[in-house]
């Protein structure tokens, strides 16, 4: 990996950081309803995530999916039921 496609994968990724999402949705959300603390620990929450995204990036989490494809399947289904479960608690938690 060159250093000019990591500075592009570093802005890439800060982009996506400071866009609004629904990760901000979720910090607002967080902080009006349950506080300033919890509201810092949700960013600190997904500002850790996104670092450990890049690092596995970064360490090849592609050339580990591409010899054991079950573990990309296995993410990828991990990934659907978090998301379903949160849909879920937001519904049910919906006035």
């Amino acid at each position: 990996m060159e250093i000019t496609h990591l500075i592009a994968f570093n802005i890439a990724l800060f982009a996506a950081v400071v866009s609004p999402g629904p990760a901000l949705l979720v910090a607002i959300r967080t902080t009006l309803s349950s506080g300033r603390q919890a509201g810092i620990a949700v960013g600190l929450g997904l500002g850790l995530v996104a670092s450990l995204w890049t690092l596995a990036a970064l360490l090849g989490l592609e050339a580990i999916f591409l010899v054991f494809p079950w573990a990309y399947a296995a993410v990828k289904f991990i990934g659907v039921a978090y998301l379903i479960y949160v849909a879920y608690g937001m519904w049910v938690g919906a006035r």
